[in-house]
């Protein structure tokens, strides 16, 4: 996190791995073999990290890897939901801050179905939730109603160009 990077501990056994000293010992009476940690940001600040763990040493490649960073980026919509939560709270005039529905996050569909729209409109993570909330405004449903037809297929957002859909059908 402190250099905004990705660390992949492909062998937490090998002695010249220093990082962790610490933790190394529990993780390999574990069976933990490699680690990798990957920076979640938010507006360009690093908050986290996401670490991945495997039993084998070994890189993280391909799908793994892909999978891997769509999931670090995923991590940071719940810090998402939460501003926005709190600049509605403060439009509205209420006074509870956005922190305290921190367990009101417990909506996995939502983040569900917004990994979904990223995949299918090829957009990140802020875009793809902003898309599935404006969805939910223009037809008065909740983004939870919207995430579970997503989730299941029954819904399907279009991409931008479709907004000139003269006859009002695009999702």
């Amino acid at each position: 996190m402190r250099d905004g990077g990705p660390v992949f501990a492909e062998n937490i056994a090998d002695p010249t791995e220093t990082r962790w000293p610490a933790y190394v010992g529990s993780a390999l009476g574990l069976g933990i073999g490699a680690l990798f940690a990957l920076p979640v940001s938010l507006a360009n600040s690093y908050v986290g990290a996401l670490d991945l763990y495997r039993h084998a040493p070994g890189p993280l490649l391909g799908d793994s890897l892909l999978g891997g960073l769509m999931a670090a980026e995923l991590a940071a919509l719940p810090l998402l939901d939460m501003i926005s939560a709190e600049a509605d709270a403060e439009t509205a005039g209420k006074d509870e801050p956005a922190w305290n529905q921190l367990a009101s996050l417990a909506r996995v569909e939502v983040y569900q179905a917004t990994g979904m729209v990223m995949a299918q409109l090829g957009v990140g993570p802020a875009e793809a939730l902003a898309r599935l909330r404006a969805h939910a405004f223009a037809h008065d449903l909740t983004a939870s109603q919207v995430a579970w037809s997503i989730v299941e297929r029954e819904l399907s957002l279009e991409p931008d160009n479709s907004r000139t859909d003269p006859g009002g059908k695009y999702s």
